[in-house]
């Protein structure tokens, strides 16, 4: 971190060495010194960041690590489209790609309009209480629209079901998104659609059971290729390493 710090009673000079000068920092502040061990200097707890602005990461006395404000981090819930439900009609093709390379064609699973897909996916230990999924796919397109003349676009809509634990199913909010693919897309590219966020989590191992169609844009004229989904992901908001017991934060 490029600082040294020596004790000096109830204060401690920081050098900063980045900066090549002392500053003032108060232990009692951001630290519980209070342990009665043989005189040892063993905080029970330790607050890094801002607790006023409550922006900050606190290790408690059982060394567990909680992140509040600006210092919560976010990571993917990945779900492969090769283990979802393909239904018995409207159902996505399997077809192979070479993405424009030439040589191999790898599988891809590809969506015209009214094509879905059915799959599952529960909250982490690690995602902060009530709050929500960001569920967006990738993807990639066979053919670039041609233009000039109107945009070709393609949407995507989530229906859905969702439970807390120890909770009755209710349904989520439909949430849509369609892009202009003239304007965005090129045949071969990969990327990414942020669908919308789904109903917010209330609980650890939260439930949410989904549907991704392919709908009918509200806007200009539809492309008429298939799209290819890739994968489907869901961003979630991290707190905490993990919980402190199954079901408790």
């Amino acid at each position: 971190m490029g600082e040294k710090s020596k004790i000096r009673g109830n204060r401690t000079k920081i050098l900063n060495l980045n900066h090549n000068k002392l500053i003032n920092y108060k232990p009692s502040e951001h630290i519980d010194w209070t342990h009665p061990n043989s005189g040892e200097i063993r905080p029970t707890s330790l607050i890094i960041g801002d607790k006023d602005l409550g922006n900050y990461t606190e290790i408690d006395n059982t060394g567990l690590i909680k992140l509040s404000g600006n210092a919560t981090v976010f990571d993917d819930i990945q779900v492969n489209v090769s283990t979802a439900r393909v239904p018995a009609s409207n159902d996505p093709t399997w077809t192979t790609y070479d993405y424009e390379l030439g040589g191999i064609a790898y599988p891809v699973l590809g969506f015209i309009p009214n094509d879905y897909l059915d799959f599952y996916v529960q909250t982490s230990h690690r995602q902060k209480i009530n709050t929500q999924l960001a569920i967006h796919i990738h993807y990639t397109i066979p053919a670039t629209p041609t233009g000039p003349g109107p945009s070709e676009y393609m949407e995507f809509t989530v229906t859905g079901v969702h439970a807390a634990d120890k909770a009755s199913f209710a349904a989520i909010s439909t949430i849509s998104k369609e892009v202009d693919l003239y304007a965005n897309a090129d045949e071969g590219e990969h990327h990414s659609l942020n669908i919308g966020n789904l109903n917010a989590a209330t609980s650890l191992s939260h439930i949410y059971s989904l549907r991704i169609t392919r709908t009918a844009p509200a806007s200009g004229v539809e492309y008429a290729e298939s799209v290819y989904v890739l994968y489907i992901d869901c961003h979630f908001e991290i707190d905490q390493m993990g919980s402190k017991e199954a079901l408790v934060k």
